[in-house]
């Protein structure tokens, strides 16, 4: 059906705004919760469009980065 890539594209349309607007945080604190919300933001993107192994990548990255 044409309504899931919409959807899919609409919410990474969303994703894109909040990146913009991550740039823009002079508060530490909400720079952080901004950043997750739009981490998230991408992860129901991606998750939408049925690429499933991305945001499993990109989860696999940033655990490999933390142990670092």
């Amino acid at each position: 059906m044409m309504t899931e890539p919409v959807l899919a594209q609409a919410v990474g349309l969303v994703s894109f705004a909040l990146g913009i607007a991550v740039f823009y945080q002079k508060d530490d604190t909400r720079l952080k919760a901004l950043m997750l919300v739009f981490n998230l933001n991408h992860l129901l993107h991606y998750v939408l469009l049925g690429r499933f192994h991305q945001p499993w990548a990109l989860y696999c990255q940033r655990l490999e980065q933390e142990q670092r």
